[in-house]
């Protein structure tokens, strides 16, 4: 149980991260591509900063593979989202904490289909 509470964890909080970072250094009249791309740098530097603090707590599988994911998405998502204008800031960090959840439930969704299987 506690392993799942960090695989929960580190998603939605690199994804929250991401697009509180993205809010705040993109601006409405930004390039959408640019945005997009300077969003996913930020995803993989909370990545980081995340992973140096979580993976003692929960282990580095429940924490990389999950905050990586989402810090890429979310960042890619928020940063097109903040740039085009169509949400604001609480928006943009909404979606950001949407993509976390969808993460978490792709991974745990793929951890039960190779559960069992012999590779």
């Amino acid at each position: 149980m506690f392993f799942q509470f960090g695989d929960f964890l580190s998603p939605v909080l690199t994804g929250g991260i991401t697009a509180a970072a993205v809010t705040a250094t993109v601006s409405s009249d930004s390039s959408v591509l640019l945005a997009m791309l300077l969003g996913m740098l930020l995803g993989m530097a909370a990545l980081v900063v995340l992973s140096l603090l979580l993976m003692p707590l929960f282990g580095a599988f429940e924490v990389m593979v999950p905050a990586m994911l989402s810090g890429m998405a979310a960042g890619i998502l928020t940063g097109m989202l903040a740039a085009s204008g169509v949400a604001g800031s609480a928006g943009v960090i909404g979606a950001g904490l949407i993509v976390g959840v969808m993460v978490f439930w792709f991974v745990q969704w793929r951890n039960k289909a190779l559960q069992g299987r012999a590779l």
